[in-house]
């Protein structure tokens, strides 16, 4: 297991453990991480540094077929991505916490990382530039984003191949989250007050499809130089014939396309190229979000009046 996904472990029962008699809070605290952590990859993600990343590949030789296709897959995954950072924003206007609360449970977000990020700060020193990018994002997933550009910058100077793997972490942390936003739903509406209809379990299901695919995009793209592409033992800058690219081509469609079945199966294999609609009238009018927005307003008229 990678240091970034250890890191998001720990910090994860970091936050179970101080809210364990809140739900409320360690859900909403969950929601905010999870939108900061879209809108970080939305940004890692954008074509402008999608493209460097497809020039290196046409560097080494990958044939112009093959990378349009890695290209078109990277670009729907960020549009899903976009599309998540939406539909959580909107969600997250919708509950409409007081300020006031929402400093609370930043200041619970830096207590969290307090406690954790000795086990990481240590690779910040780090010759490896990968190590280096992995312990900074890691990081950066407790407090507030705020060195994005500085990833970014980390990032570009990767490998394609550790640029892969290290979204493809990123995506697991996601899949974790959105997993424990499952559980929490589930115990919340166990409780008289939020024993309510909801979208949220259908489209936290829809998150954890989306994130299962994208880690095994990532994963497969990260060994996409593992060996010779199909039908051309030179490897990829070998001169590829005709017959070898078309070799090629097929394999990475298919590494594709396998990535999407793990993660939709064929129920709902149509999801693998849309984005999660972000309806914010009908997102305010959800019975859950609305019950979970008087919690909170209560909750800071209790914290106000102490």
């Amino acid at each position: 297991m990678s240091k970034i996904v250890d890191f998001a472990a720990a910090a994860a029962e970091e936050l179970k453990s101080r809210f364990a008699d809140e739900p409320q809070s360690e859900f909403l605290a969950w929601l905010q991480l999870a939108l900061r952590r879209e809108a970080m990859v939305t940004v890692a993600y954008d074509d402008h540094y999608i493209r460097k990343q497809i020039r290196t590949l046409e560097d080494r030789g990958v044939p112009v077929q093959v990378t349009q296709i890695v290209h078109r897959a990277l670009a729907s995954a960020w549009a899903q991505e976009e599309g998540h950072q939406h539909y959580l924003k909107a969600v997250l206007d919708a509950v409409n916490p007081p300020e006031s609360f929402l400093g609370k449970l930043a200041a619970s977000f830096q207590g969290t990382l307090g406690t954790i990020e000795g086990r990481t700060i240590g690779d910040l020193a780090s010759s490896d530039r990968f190590a280096r990018a992995k312990a900074r994002l890691a990081l950066a997933l407790g407090s507030l984003i705020q060195d994005v550009p500085d990833f970014v910058s980390e990032i570009q100077g990767m490998s394609f191949e550790s640029f892969a793997f290290l979204n493809a972490d990123l995506e697991e942390t996601a899949i974790h989250g959105y997993q424990r936003m499952r559980v929490l739903l589930r115990i919340l509406q166990d409780q008289s007050d939020f024993r309510v209809e909801t979208t949220l379990r259908w489209d936290l299901e829809r998150l954890v499809r989306d994130e299962t695919y994208h880690n095994g995009l990532f994963n497969f793209l990260g060994h996409l130089f593992d060996q010779p592409p199909p039908g051309d033992p030179a490897g990829w800058a070998g001169g590829s014939t005709v017959s070898a690219v078309s070799a090629a081509t097929q394999a990475v469609n298919n590494g594709i396309r396998a990535a999407q079945m793990l993660a939709y199966k064929q129920d709902h294999i149509q999801d693998a190229i849309s984005t999660i609609p972000a309806n914010n009238e009908v997102i305010k009018k959800d019975a859950f979000i609305m019950q979970l927005s008087r919690w909170a307003r209560e909750k800071y008229s209790q914290v106000r009046a102490a």
